[in-house]
């Protein structure tokens, strides 16, 4: 054992900028087909959109948002588990990442699952209170709840940061009540 082991630190040495370079590559790869997922997401291609982030995926396991977006177009196909899947994934890899508490919480929602709608929303509103989307929907989730002061609180915060969404706020609060009232009249206490 002459050599000892100066021979191997350096021969990982050499290789651990190889290992680093084709890990920016996957990366940079995956949010390559991340992008091009949500192009065609935004023309309607939800299949082909799935497929982009299903490639994202193998070339980058770590990124929550592939997991994420994938758990977005699952959930435009009434994959609700699987979307829900995705969620749990990307919070896993990136659990101050707000976007897949705010998925996780409007899938839920769509469940009629309203109280873990309202803990994933606050969470998403807690790790960015900038995030108007996660308001107006934890609003609406609350308007299910009969808790109308909270609900009203979360739709001031909703207009402060998107002023001119005023038109879906109020489709919103429609179509919240509208499940409200059809609830209230199945199950009258």
């Amino acid at each position: 054992m002459k050599y000892g082991i100066m021979p191997a630190i350096l021969g990982l040495m050499v290789a651990c900028p190889v290992a680093l370079a084709q890990k920016a590559a996957a990366s940079q790869s995956a949010r390559l087909y991340v992008e091009r997922g949500c192009k065609l997401f935004a023309k309607g291609e939800i299949s082909n959109a799935i497929a982009d982030f299903e490639v994202a995926i193998l070339f980058d396991p770590t990124y929550a948002t592939a997991y994420n977006d994938r758990g977005i177009e699952r959930a435009a196909l009434g994959e609700i588990d699987k979307a829900l899947a995705d969620f749990e994934r990307a919070i896993l890899l990136k659990p101050n990442f707000a976007a897949p508490f705010y998925s996780r919480g409007v899938a839920q929602l769509s469940l009629g699952r309203v109280d873990e709608a309202i803990t994933s929303l606050s969470r998403a509103t807690w790790i960015d209170p900038t995030f108007a989307a996660a308001y107006l929907n934890r609003g609406v989730a609350l308007v299910l709840k009969g808790q109308q002061n909270e609900a009203d609180r979360d739709f001031r915060t909703y207009l402060t940061l998107a002023p001119d969404n005023r038109a879906e706020l109020e489709q919103r609060l429609n179509e919240a009540r509208e499940k409200w009232i059809t609830s209230a009249a199945r199950n009258p206490h």
